[in-house]
């Protein structure tokens, strides 16, 4: 019997699993252990008896921001125990007020950030924090990250100006954004590196962006976006030694 283990790990992980190929089997008690990539323990849920196995909680005392944890589960059934494989969650950040955010000329339809870097010696893991707005695309040394298509996931941003909608609105947001945390010591060399980050308007930018249903509604008329990359005391972040330049892209819409 395989374990299939899921984490999403947003401000607090939360964890869950299945039990594959085994239809006629069923969970009496679990226990979830999360450890540092070197062995130390850092949680263990105990023996809870119950047959839930989605978004369970941690428990534990705070985690590391830009760190990299294992956890495991432990399912017992009616008539045995079995133990996953380990899986991993990387956490984000705990503090924003140093986050660099920029925006290329707006003139640019669909631009495509860069900056290059040196590195002396690739980390056990390197992490990379991003967002951009609208939609993102981010490639290191030419390699593509992530296969994701349209990240981050929409929110309702900021501030809207909305005109000609067919339905109300009370003109409140959440002022919230997503931003993604990836696992990145594998693109990575030793020596020179660019990263390069391609920005598409998305929900975030109209550009012409009309629907009957919706009208026409307007974020911002400014692409954005931030990055810090993490490889051990090595921190490389969007600034202004970024630089920016056209993509193939001559026309972006959503639609």
């Amino acid at each position: 019997m395989k374990i299939e283990l899921k984490c999403i790990n947003e401000i607090t992980p939360v964890f869950s699993w299945v039990l594959k190929d085994c239809p006629d089997i069923k969970q009496t008690a679990y226990c979830v252990t999360v450890s540092t990539t070197d062995g130390k323990a850092v949680w263990d849920s105990g023996r809870v008896v119950s047959d839930n196995s989605v978004y369970v909680t941690y428990g534990g005392d705070k985690l590391k921001e830009n760190t990299k944890y294992l956890w495991k589960v432990t399912v017992t059934t009616e008539n045995a125990g079995y133990e996953s494989d380990w899986a991993y969650f990387i956490t984000g950040l705990h503090n924003f007020d140093n986050i660099k955010w920029i925006s290329p000329d707006k003139s640019i339809v669909s631009p495509i950030v860069y900056k290059e870097f040196d590195i002396k010696s690739i980390n056990e893991y390197a992490t990379l924090n991003i967002c951009g707005l609208g939609f993102f695309e981010v490639y290191i040394n030419g390699t593509k990250v992530s296969d994701e298509l349209m990240s981050p996931v929409r929110t309702d941003y900021d501030s809207i100006e909305y005109s000609n909608t067919k339905y109300e609105h009370n003109h409140t947001t959440r002022k919230s954004v997503k931003y993604i945390t990836y696992e990145v010591s594998q693109y990575l060399n030793e020596g020179s590196n660019k990263i390069a980050v391609w920005l598409g308007n998305g929900w975030y930018r109209p550009m012409g962006r009309t629907r009957i249903v919706e009208g026409k509604f307007n974020y911002g008329d400014e692409l954005k976006m931030f990055f810090k990359l993490t490889n051990g005391s090595d921190v490389i972040e969007s600034d202004l030694d970024c630089y920016c330049t056209d993509s193939p892209i001559i026309y972006d819409n959503l639609f």
